[in-house]
């Protein structure tokens, strides 16, 4: 059975949320496509061509699976009622950037080329929601600006939840919430973590495509951008770096929606058993809806 391979606690989330999974490859990247219970209805609902959430996990590039985290995208693929597309990507050390952002990319360009084929599997990019969290926030951004770089059409609309887009040691937050955020801290591995992203070169945290706040996010750079709705706790480490993002996109005329959550910590989201996190997505989810089945 699919769930053979999980640790306990990870079957019960994926029963919680999911009827079937299969295991995929998309240009060479190992991707799970899971769906959700009671999808079949709601697409037939729906009506038109199939539609995907897109997830990118996080685990600050280091960690992390879509074997283990269905909790984080799941309640959103379920109440939307469309399939979630994890892929693996590759994780530092061992893969350091830009190996995960490559596997973004070509997960993201297989989908399009096989929906141009009408081919099993695909999905043509108005068809796409994109949802990140974390380290896969960041990465979500950074797909953006090489699809842009690519000539690539966005995808329908984007939800980022707590998104790692700086990853210096500069954020306000990252010493103010320093034990106070339960779950993130930066003086415990982040900074660590972050180095061996990019192989131990420090000048290297400044890239764009590595501390994505850092991007020129102006329309005359990178066009107008889908829709992104940006979740994050106000006990997050990395709220101050969220809040700059948010800053930086709507000055440049971006379609972008803020909603901080009161007392909550980072990626409170995948805590399905709270209240804020359901209300969390079902936020996230009536955004995506509005953007995904025009």
């Amino acid at each position: 059975m699919f769930t053979d391979s999980m640790r306990p606690g990870a079957e019960q989330d994926f029963k919680r949320l999911f009827s079937s999974a299969e295991n995929l490859t998309l240009a060479g990247v190992p991707s799970v496509i899971a769906t959700p219970l009671g999808a079949a209805k709601a697409n037939k609902t729906a009506g038109g061509p199939e539609k995907l959430l897109l997830y990118l996990h996080g685990g600050a590039f280091f960690t992390g699976s879509c074997y283990i985290q269905w909790s984080t995208a799941g309640p959103v693929a379920k109440r939307l009622g469309v399939r979630q597309l994890c892929a693996e990507y590759r994780l530092a050390p061992k893969h350091p950037f830009p190996a995960a952002i490559d596997d973004a990319v070509a997960v993201y360009k297989e989908l399009l080329a096989r929906a141009a084929m009408r081919a099993a599997g695909g999905a043509a990019a108005a068809d796409i929601a994109l949802l990140g969290d974390s380290a896969g926030g960041g990465l979500a951004l950074a797909l953006l600006l090489r699809l842009r770089a690519l000539g690539l059409p966005y995808p329908a609309a984007v939800v980022l939840y707590s998104p790692w887009v700086e990853l210096s040691r500069v954020g306000d937050t990252q010493t103010t919430l320093s034990g106070v955020d339960p779950v993130l801290q930066y003086d415990f591995g982040l900074s660590s973590l972050a180095l061996a992203y990019v192989s131990g070169n420090a000048s290297a945290l400044a890239a764009p495509l590595v501390s994505t706040l850092r991007a020129d996010w102006r329309k005359e750079k990178v066009g107008a951008l889908p829709p992104i709705l940006l979740q994050v706790g106000l006990r997050d480490v990395l709220l101050s770096d969220c809040v700059r993002l948010y800053r930086k996109l709507a000055a440049a005329g971006q379609a972008v929606q803020f909603s901080p959550w009161e007392a909550m910590w980072h990626v409170f989201q995948a805590s399905t058993t709270l209240p804020e996190a359901l209300a969390a997505a079902d936020e996230a989810a009536a955004f995506l809806r509005r953007h995904l089945f025009r």
